[in-house]
């Protein structure tokens, strides 16, 4: 510990050495003979412990006592979440199995951090707050036994970059006939074609698209209470996957969001709320949150939008001289899925200030004719 207080001078604490040193080299193990090691990364996968330990404990309270683990799943009673997570986690699975035979450590470390933290932490998790609170006796046993499954497996793939604390969960589930002592001596995760359940996850995450856009513009405009959300549908077949999603999105959306409501192709223009900024998901999907209230001066607004629009526009065509480069073809896959990602972000924001910018100006319009 005095070695790691010497060389350790930010302001990360030196005890985060404790924390994962196995997940740490492992994701530094890219091929090279130098490991550039950045101690906030250290503290980075620190943070990642507490997430599994506090998720595990969150699912393991949620399983009511006496909880037996059932010998299989019943497939036929899954809910679109539960389908989701569990072909995300029959793809983590997949991916770990691959990146491992290929011996790309690093990736196959990403693969599972991303599993647990993105997908079974920050959604899953989340929606299985209301899938156990509102959901009949039958829905709660099913999401009870879809959580354990998941968080069994979770151990079960995340052990060879966590091995202590994944031993020590493992030790706190519920067992079933046949498991394992130890999760060193349980059987590795594997791809599990009953469990590709790839058109329930397209539809799925459809509804994330929606909660997504419905959180970020609730984060621009500062809305923590009360708002009113809309998904303006232009098809029938995606007003009913949203319309069939609605609970789940909204509880997505966070609780800011008091209500959110589908707008199929049936609602005319004019029957759309006034006064709301815009997140375009597609081009069949719209989100819409009511921020009038939220806007002091309209004017003001609308000028700051417009100053957002511009540096938008710059940003667009600095990426696409990026990406028109000669030699740009050259670089790596990943630098060029990633620029190309930038500038999509780009284009979809100017499109949501695009549209935005349109319907504040509805609004003032509106204001001025009724002045006049």
């Amino acid at each position: 510990m005095l070695c790691a207080s010497l060389f350790f001078v930010s302001s990360v604490p030196s005890r985060v050495v404790r924390a994962p040193c196995l997940i740490i080299i492992t994701a530094y193990t890219t091929g090279g003979g130098d490991i550039n090691f950045d101690i906030k990364v250290m503290a980075a996968y620190r943070r990642f412990c507490n997430k599994v330990w506090q998720a595990s404990k969150y699912v393991l309270s949620k399983l009511p006592e006496g909880f037996t683990p059932a010998p299989k799943l019943n497939l036929g009673s899954l809910s679109i979440p539960e389908r989701w997570i569990l072909h995300r986690l029959n793809q983590a699975s997949l991916g770990v199995h691959e990146a491992l035979e290929a011996r790309e450590f690093s990736k196959s470390t990403k693969i599972a951090y991303q599993f647990f933290y993105d997908e079974l932490c920050d959604v899953f998790i989340e929606n299985s707050k209301s899938l156990l609170s509102d959901g009949t006796p039958e829905e709660q046993k099913s999401v009870e036994q879809t959580l354990y499954y998941v968080l069994h497996a979770s151990m079960r793939l995340l052990h060879p970059f966590l091995p202590f604390i994944t031993e020590e969960i493992y030790q706190r589930l519920p067992r079933k006939e046949g498991d394992a002592v130890s999760v060193m001596l349980a059987p590795y995760p594997t791809f599990d074609s009953a469990l590709d359940f790839a058109s329930s996850a397209e539809d799925y995450e459809l509804g994330l698209q929606c909660a997504a856009g419905v959180r970020s513009l609730a984060s621009d405009y500062n809305i923590r209470a009360d708002g009113v959300g809309y998904i303006k549908v232009s098809t029938a077949g995606s007003t009913a996957k949203v319309g069939s999603q609605l609970a789940d999105i909204k509880t997505l959306s966070g609780k800011g969001i008091s209500d959110v409501k589908v707008l199929g192709p049936d609602v005319d223009e004019a029957s759309v709320p006034s006064g709301c900024a815009v997140y375009v998901v597609s081009s069949e999907i719209v989100v819409l949150l009511q921020v009038a209230e939220q806007i002091k001066d309209l004017g003001a607004e609308i000028k700051k939008l417009m100053t957002k629009l511009q540096k938008t526009d710059v940003a667009i065509t600095k990426q696409q001289e990026l990406l028109g480069k000669d030699g740009f073809e050259k670089v790596s896959d990943v630098v060029q899925t990633a620029e190309k990602k930038k500038l999509l972000d780009f284009q979809s924001a100017k499109e949501n200030y695009e549209r935005t910018l349109e319907e504040f100006s509805k609004l003032s319009i509106g204001g001025a004719e009724t002045k006049a």
